[in-house]
């Protein structure tokens, strides 16, 4: 049984959020943390997933935004925004 305020609940309430949100979300601290990546689907919807959690389980994947403190936030760009050179 999976308790109301797990971090699986979280997670899918925050993806359910950004799916109806009508507009640009204010990510918070993920606009600003180098492990951050935007991802988008074909309906324009835009999720802010956290590669920290892929290591450390106790952050979750997409968290709810905006995201205000983050023990594991890292100043940067978010990997989908970062301009590089192409090879």
């Amino acid at each position: 049984m999976r308790h109301a305020g797990s971090a699986e609940s979280l997670e899918r309430r925050s993806r359910a959020a950004l799916v109806n949100e009508p507009g640009p979300v204010d990510a918070g601290l993920c606009e600003r943390c180098a492990l951050a990546v935007v991802q988008s689907n074909r309906r324009g919807s835009v999720f802010w997933r956290c590669r920290r959690a892929e290591t450390e389980p106790r952050f979750l994947r997409y968290p709810p935004l905006p995201v205000v403190r983050c023990d594991g936030f890292e100043e940067g760009v978010p990997s989908s925004l970062r301009h590089e050179e192409p090879p």
